[in-house]
């Protein structure tokens, strides 16, 4: 537990670093490393002039500028490798700040965008899809925690160590202002992890005509659910973008292969649970069509007043003793049709009236979801929370929640 932070920057796929104002590499994690093509631990030091050309290094001195006022900056910079390779990288920055509140450096995520860089319309189209993986970032300073981690007690390091995951972990997460943009304006995202960080996690990604969007539940809550979700979404990000599958049910078998690839040391049997169920969706937004797969988790459509579930296949995103593929269901989308993607945790939340504490039930979401699913998605994501709260009462949240809702405009 001690060693949370190193154990979740050395498995995350983004370059993370700390830089000075100076652009001088503070810290750097492994992932940074092997973009520059630099040995393991030699980056730190270095400047990022070193890698780039001047009127590159010109546009990086201008975002600094913007992040010592406080503010974050996300732009795309071309750089040379020590191997001399030609690379276009992703980079978002946030302040970091002291305990009086001055901006003492800058915290970094870098990603490869190199791929689409090859003509300026997909460049641009990965800078968009990009983006909304790195809206938030880290707000507590990862120097502090690395050198201060020896002399510090073990309360400080468990507390830094979980908002540390917190913050990549939100970071990974796509903002909602995103999703409006690229599926719907009437959408909405309930988001309430049991602890400070959690296995719940909403994902999106947009490649050519064909919008990708899911809501998983993974193994756990806290950190060990938080780290498997890092885990999730980074191997999502590498099966869209790097092969050309675009079949719902092929993509979580995928999905399902590099899980157990991950976790293979602690068994290949079903004791090893490490994983998640998950709701899949690919919309094509030529056709109006979606292609839904789910593990274990389903897809709910209200159409005409009338609630349809798509249900996934009984099979999780991790070992299991008799393996099935994943199905793939194809619905023709109407507009004005609301598609619903959940995690189970609403509908496992204990509470109601009286003594006798119960489950909310499927059932009982079904129904409420029918009630209020001619609402503005503002309202209905308000319904829920309250709903939730009216239930629960004084029990504690059993789960992690997580709900997507969206309204289909053709």
């Amino acid at each position: 537990m001690n060693n949370l932070p190193q154990e979740i920057i050395e498995n995350i796929g983004e370059g993370i670093c700390v830089i000075n104002f100076n652009e001088e590499f503070i810290y750097t994690n492994p992932a940074l490393c092997n973009i520059f093509d630099v040995p393991n631990e030699k980056l730190t030091g270095r400047c990022i002039k070193d890698f780039i050309n001047d009127l590159e290094w010109e546009k990086i001195l201008d975002q600094t500028k913007i992040r010592k006022t406080g503010k974050k900056s996300t732009y795309d910079v071309a750089i040379t490798t020590e191997k001399r390779k030609k690379k276009v990288l992703l980079f978002t920055g946030t302040p970091n700040y002291n305990q009086t509140g001055a901006v003492i450096n800058t915290i970094g995520i870098f990603r490869d965008i190199s791929v689409r860089a090859a003509e300026k319309v997909k460049i641009k189209e990965a800078n968009k899809q990009n983006e909304e993986l790195h809206q938030q970032l880290f707000t507590q300073t990862i120097q502090a925690d690395i050198q201060k981690k020896k002399v510090e007690d073990y309360s400080k390091q468990l507390n830094d160590g979980i908002n540390f995951a917190k913050t990549v972990q939100t970071s990974l997460l796509p903002n909602v202002s995103y999703l409006k943009e690229g599926i719907s304006e009437d959408i909405f995202i309930l988001y309430k992890p049991k602890q400070t960080i959690g296995g719940d996690f909403y994902y999106y990604k947009k490649r050519d005509d064909f919008i990708v969007f899911a809501v998983a539940d993974c193994t756990g809550h806290g950190v060990s659910g938080a780290l498997i979700s890092m885990l999730g979404i980074t191997f999502l990000n590498d099966i869209i973008e790097e092969s050309r599958l675009l079949d719902s049910g092929e993509i979580l078998g995928e999905l399902r292969e590099k899980v157990k690839k991950a976790f293979i040391a602690y068994g290949d049997d079903i004791q090893n649970k490490n994983g998640m169920d998950i709701s899949f969706c690919i919309i094509n937004k030529k056709t109006d069509s979606v292609q839904f797969s789910g593990a274990n988790n389903p897809l709910y459509i209200i159409r005409n007043n009338e609630l349809t579930e798509y249900k996934g296949t009984r099979n999780p995103i991790a070992f299991y003793p008799v393996e099935k593929e994943f199905e793939t269901h194809q619905i023709q989308l109407q507009k004005g049709d609301n598609i619903y993607l959940f995690s189970d945790g609403f509908q496992d939340q204990l509470g109601g009236e009286g003594e006798s504490k119960r489950k909310y039930s499927r059932k009982r979401f079904k129904e409420f979801l029918l009630n209020i699913h001619k609402f503005d998605f503002v309202k209905q994501e308000q319904a829920l929370e309250d709903e939730l709260k009216n239930w629960t009462g004084d029990y504690e949240q059993v789960d992690d929640i997580t709900i997507m809702g969206l309204k289909w405009q053709m």
